[in-house]
């Protein structure tokens, strides 16, 4: 039995990520596992972890693992306060560096469905 973290954007992930980091050794993990990532090409090592999780979908895990047995782990948080905390990141991250407003649609993420 694998356990699978779901990393949803904006949901104290990244903390969390740190806490599974210090329970496993680096030999146990993999946590930048990432939507963009061609699972076909994910080697037989990074499939044995024990741990594996990051930016992706429960269906892209089962992908990546196949089979059944698996425990599947995610953060949630207040609708409203992770959409302030996405607009605030955001702002911070993309407006400083030329962005502008009219970008705030790329806000959108298929881990939000």
């Amino acid at each position: 039995m694998k356990l699978c973290f779901i990393h949803i954007p904006k949901t104290a992930g990244t903390s969390f990520g740190g806490f599974l980091r210090s329970q496993f050794r680096p030999s146990e993990r993999e946590l930048r596992l990432d939507l963009a990532a061609d699972v076909t090409e994910l080697e037989p090592a990074v499939r044995a972890k024990a741990i594996l999780g990051g930016h992706t979908t429960r269906r892209r895990m089962h992908q990546i693992l196949g089979g059944s047995g698996h425990r599947y782990l995610s953060l949630l948080r207040s609708p409203m306060e992770r959409l302030c905390s996405n607009i605030e990141h955001f702002k911070e991250h993309h407006l400083r560096f030329g962005g502008s407003p009219r970008h705030i649609g790329s806000l959108k993420h298929s881990v939000y469905k």
